[in-house]
């Protein structure tokens, strides 16, 4: 089990956060459009999910997958999901031959008589890849560590969405692109360059910096997530600057490793603040958060808002008190949250409505309708 300083110890913020936002945006990403190829294929085990498609682009020998709902050149509104963190494919196929079905597809798939479904998969792995690991990515192949940072991927995602672009899936006024957790920054990054996807929706991604998260907590500022009482506030700081200078001043970022997760994450997605992305969104904004959540707590949700707000960008968040970084609260049973903030936000994607309701916090005011639809 990880410990209170276990958890302190995996993040710092550093002051360098907004040059590398900079150097992340898509204009300044050399992006191959020389696609030497394109292959489509039907994944294997897909029981309920068998209108799935793949589509892979190769150039020069790397190939970048995605998966699409509805591989015609129909035009409907279309959802884009971006990965997490993790190495398995989207579609992992199991040892009983059977696709795993991930979370955030199955809670759409409803949807999908009326709108086009893209999932991105992460760079570098091979077709329907299951990691079988302990829930980081030692065991992930060497191609998809060697390109496990927010600048590397930011790359392949593009060329991903300039083939969507390509095929005219993208319509103005109707394609909404989804990040949940380390996805919810990659999703901002892509969006601010492509202003073409019209709504974002943010499923746990925090506001702050991780490490001005864990620094908060370290310092009993973070209520959610309360310090670690072996350890002073200033030692459990020292101990988080030691091992940062180590992960900072390091050659080798991919061979050293921190908590399951190779040093050239860290270096990249570890100490960037959403706070110097948000406000640079042209995109409708909808955001979820758990007030449980212990990797981006409340303290950096409400920095967000009062961005947003300063900036005069209108948006529509919920609040979940209880919830986890899954949504999820402990008297949970049949109730799936999650889906509840899916289905609520598919509502405001679709025909823009918005419901008032406990939790719900919209900006302006004016922007939303009473649960009871009056």
């Amino acid at each position: 089990m990880i410990t209170r300083l276990s958890i302190l110890r995996s993040f710092i913020y550093l002051i360098i956060t907004l040059p590398l936002v900079n150097q992340l945006s898509a204009k300044a990403i050399t992006v191959g459009s020389d696609i030497k190829e394109t292959i489509t294929f039907s994944p294997k085990g897909m029981l309920g999910f068998e209108n799935f498609v793949g589509v892979e682009l190769i150039e020069n020998g790397k190939t970048v997958r995605y998966y699409t709902s509805d591989n015609t050149n129909t035009i409907k509104p279309l959802i884009v999901v971006i990965p997490g963190s993790g190495c398995d494919g989207i579609f992992g196929l199991e040892n009983n031959g059977k696709a795993k079905r991930p979370r955030l597809a199955v809670m759409l798939s409803k949807y999908i008589p009326q709108l086009r479904i893209v999932l991105l998969e992460s760079y570098g792995i091979p077709r329907q890849f299951i990691s079988h690991g302990p829930g980081n990515i030692l065991n992930c192949p060497n191609e998809f560590k060697s390109k496990y940072s927010l600048d590397k991927r930011s790359i392949f995602y593009q060329q991903a969405i300039n083939s969507i672009k390509n095929r005219g899936w993208i319509t103005i006024n109707k394609s909404l692109i989804i990040g949940a957790s380390d996805g919810a920054l990659s999703a901002q990054i892509i969006s601010i360059d492509n202003h073409e996807f019209s709504h974002i929706l943010q499923l746990s991604g925090g506001g702050e910096s991780q490490i001005f998260e864990q620094l908060s907590s370290a310092f009993g500022l973070d209520s959610s997530n309360p310090p670690d009482t072996k350890f002073k506030p200033a030692v459990a700081a020292q101990l988080m600057i030691d091992q940062w200078n180590d992960i900072l001043n390091s050659e080798s970022s991919v061979d050293k490793y921190y908590f399951g997760h190779p040093y050239s994450r860290w270096k990249t997605i570890g100490i960037v603040s959403q706070s110097d992305t948000i406000t640079k969104l042209n995109s409708k904004i909808y955001i979820a958060q758990g007030g449980r959540n212990y990797q981006a707590s409340p303290n950096g949700f409400a920095k967000l808002l009062t961005l947003l707000v300063i900036n005069r960008k209108p948006f529509v968040a919920e609040y979940i008190e209880c919830g986890d970084h899954f949504l999820a609260c402990p008297s949970d049973r049949s109730q799936n949250r999650l889906q509840e903030v899916i289905d609520r936000a598919m509502e405001w994607f679709l025909i823009g409505k918005v419901r008032i309701r406990e939790g719900i916090i919209i900006n302006p005011p004016s922007f939303g309708t009473p649960e009871s639809g009056r």
